[in-house]
């Protein structure tokens, strides 16, 4: 039985904001400043309307950067000490990969960027 892509995001939407809050209030290594983390929330908001929107380039960008963090959060992790909080977000960051490949439905060949807009654009070819 596969979940609805909805579902997914959501599920996605709450393993990002438990990272989020995980590299921002919890000390240790990563750890990510409360003045800077204005900026990746601004990000992954706009990258989450654009999956809410099924975007293929959306699902692309956030796929490549849950694969890229995964090596940077097992170097940080491993790299001196042992940090319980690194394996926490190595856990969330894999979960949050895993839960976006289980999106099938972003196939570049199913959807376009701005599918609300291809019927607009289909009549004013047809009207000139």
């Amino acid at each position: 039985m596969r979940a609805s892509t909805r579902l997914l995001l959501c599920i996605y939407t709450a393993l990002t904001v438990a990272l989020f809050a995980l590299t921002t209030f919890v000390p240790g290594v990563p750890f990510q400043s409360a003045r800077t983390i204005g900026g990746t929330i601004i990000i992954d908001a706009v990258l989450l309307f654009f999956l809410w929107r099924r975007s293929p380039t959306a699902w692309w960008i956030a796929v490549s950067l849950d694969a890229i963090g995964i090596p940077l959060y097992v170097i940080s992790t491993f790299s001196g000490a042992f940090n319980p909080t690194g394996v926490a977000a190595l856990l969330l960051d894999a979960a949050a990969l895993f839960v976006l490949l289980q999106m099938q439905r972003f196939s570049p060949s199913r959807s376009t960027l701005f599918p609300s807009l291809l019927p607009a654009l289909s009549r004013a070819r047809t009207t000139k």
